[in-house]
C-alpha cells in the first residue's frame, strides 16, 4: 500500500491564501517594474534582465508554494500499489 499527501481546496482557507498571495506578489511586480525601468534607460543590461525573469519566477513559485502549505488542508490518501495497479 502506498500512502500519498493530497491537497484540499474545499477546505482550504482561501480567502487567506488570495490575500497573501496578492500582497507578497504585488512586491514582486514593483520588482519587475523597476528592472524594466533600468533597462529602458540603459543602466541594466540583457543579461541582468534573464538573471532578474528567473529570480522573480522561482521566487512567485516558491511563495505560491509555502503558501498553499500554510493555507490549505492536507489529508494522507491510500494510493495504487505499485505492483498490479489495483487499490489498496
Amino acid at each position: 500500500m502506498s500512502l500519498r499527501i493530497q491537497l484540499r481546496w474545499d477546505k482550504a482557507d482561501k480567502g487567506s491564501y488570495y490575500y497573501y498571495t496578492g500582497r507578497r506578489l504585488q512586491g514582486l511586480l514593483n520588482s519587475v517594474d523597476d528592472t524594466l525601468d533600468a533597462y529602458l534607460n540603459g543602466g541594466i543590461f540583457t543579461e541582468s534582465i534573464h538573471e532578474s525573469v528567473e529570480s522573480v519566477y522561482c521566487s512567485a513559485v516558491y511563495l505560491c508554494y509555502l503558501l498553499v502549505l500554510i493555507c490549505m488542508s492536507l489529508s494522507i490518501v491510500k494510493g495504487f500499489s505499485s505492483s498490479g495497479g489495483t487499490r489498496n
